[in-house]
């Protein structure tokens, strides 16, 4: 379960967790901070993990010519410690289309991490891991999947992080551009020099630090 503010409450909730901070700006607005490519749409119209309408976001790709994303890169160190990406993906019935995450350290020797989830079942299949020690993960929060997934940096001048989305692929473990349709997803996260997701923390403009509450 998440804070109350996530969690369909007005009880207060104490957080028995470390102090966390998510460097993903806008991670609930996938129309400012983050760039649309390929004839990728994302509208705000879906009710969102909170419970609220219109919070959540409903990211389409209409071609069957191209592979549609949404990203954000964000500044990261030139380290060689681990760091979590993660999102909500609403589950659906849908077992024809797949969500595509790409994880990728840029700017030195990339390191790409790309995963995919069957947004029916939640299962998780990795297309693509440079190192091969990174980890991918499930959390079932009711009516949403929290799609988890660690990259490992190397020092290498990696000074940027890419997350993006791509919304449909319609062959399990692989993405291709003939593939058309949506998903919806709410509050994007990066976790820097951690290797699991904390709670919820939403930002806008600028990262946000979750104190831990005594």
């Amino acid at each position: 379960t998440g804070p109350a503010s996530f969690s369909g409450t007005s009880s207060p909730a104490l957080l028995i967790e470390p102090a966390g901070t998510n460097v993903c700006l806008q991670s609930r607005t996938l129309d400012t901070t983050w760039g649309t490519f390929n004839d990728c749409t994302v509208a705000q119209t879906e009710t969102g993990i909170d419970g609220v309408i219109n919070k959540a976001w409903l990211v389409t790709d209409p071609s069957a010519t191209k592979v549609a994303i949404v990203r954000q890169d964000i500044t990261i160190p030139n380290d060689s410690n681990t760091h979590t990406a993660s999102m909500f993906i609403k589950k659906d019935s849908k077992n024809t289309r797949f969500v595509t995450v790409q994880f990728r350290l840029q700017n030195g020797t990339e390191i790409t991490h790309d995963a995919q989830i069957n947004t029916s079942t939640g299962a998780t299949t990795t297309l693509g891991d440079t190192d091969g020690d990174d980890s991918v993960w499930v959390e079932d929060w009711g009516n949403w999947w929290r799609f988890c997934m660690t990259n490992t940096n190397n020092t290498s001048g990696n000074t940027s992080a890419r997350i993006s989305i791509l919304p449909a692929s319609e062959v399990w473990g692989s993405t291709e551009a003939s593939a058309i349709g949506s998903c919806v997803v709410d509050q994007v996260q990066l976790e820097l020099n951690q290797t699991y997701a904390s709670s919820p923390i939403v930002t806008t403009a600028a990262a946000v630090t979750r104190a831990t509450e005594a």
